[in-house]
């Protein structure tokens, strides 16, 4: 299994590639999912375990499924 840093990152990692590939900055992705931008920033970075439900925000104003930003942690 993993360890929190680990996961963290991957989750970083993956939303970055979303994000990017959604074409949107941190700070539109935080207005449309209702999130303060640090909060963007810090799970990209690995520095911070959002919650289900966060992580239900940003998939939801990305228009993807959850399961794309946790693609990797097993």
């Amino acid at each position: 299994m993993k360890t929190k840093e680990e996961i963290q990152k991957i989750i970083g990692l993956n939303l970055k590639r979303e994000r990017n590939s959604a074409g949107i900055s941190q700070f539109d992705l935080a207005i449309q999912a209702d999130l303060h931008r640090n909060m963007i920033d810090l799970i990209e970075r690995g520095k911070t375990m959002p919650t289900v439900y966060t992580l239900l925000k940003i998939a939801d104003s990305l228009e993807i499924d959850v399961s794309d930003l946790l693609i990797s942690i097993n």
